[in-house]
């Protein structure tokens, strides 16, 4: 009898997510939002606010930077297209050449990218890491850290 190299240790693998904005694996969740204007774009970062919907996330600003991310794997209501919290995820905008770099959230709303912020009062916080090679790639490991830093005047 074979058996999947993933279930001989029970665990989970997860492969590079295809070139379509929004594909993944990983941790769903599908809650948060619903009306008109809380709809998610796919490929996009979020994080939840205080009202328990999806908002796009910032590093300019603490609450946008630091509360809990997820990617959007669909557009439309958050609760119906899934957020992927942790796994294999292709962007909608790539966020830079090198596979294996840290990435973070960028200053550009729900947007990665390869370069730590760097301006007063960003927040820099590594959100994953990217896992393929080529222009125009956008697939990465999505897990952010649970720590970050201010950047301070």
């Amino acid at each position: 009898m074979s058996v999947n190299k993933y279930e001989k240790f029970g665990s989970r693998g997860f492969a590079p997510s295809s070139n379509t904005n929004g594909n993944g694996e990983g941790d769903i969740v599908h809650f948060g939002g619903g009306s008109e204007e809380n709809q998610v774009v796919e490929g996009r970062c979020y994080y939840l606010n205080g009202s328990g919907s999806w908002s796009y996330s910032d590093a300019d600003a603490a609450v946008s930077s630091t509360s809990l991310l997820a990617i959007a794997l669909g557009s439309g209501d958050p609760g119906e297209v899934g957020m992927l919290l942790r796994g294999m995820v292709t962007l909608s905008v790539d966020p830079g050449s090198g596979c294996g770099v840290p990435l973070y959230l960028s200053n550009s709303a729900g947007q990665i990218t390869r370069v730590a912020p760097s301006g007063t009062s960003d927040y820099v916080r590594v959100i994953g890491y990217k896992v393929t090679t080529g222009s125009g790639d956008k697939q990465i490991w999505f897990n952010p850290d649970n720590t970050w830093i201010e950047i301070a005047e």
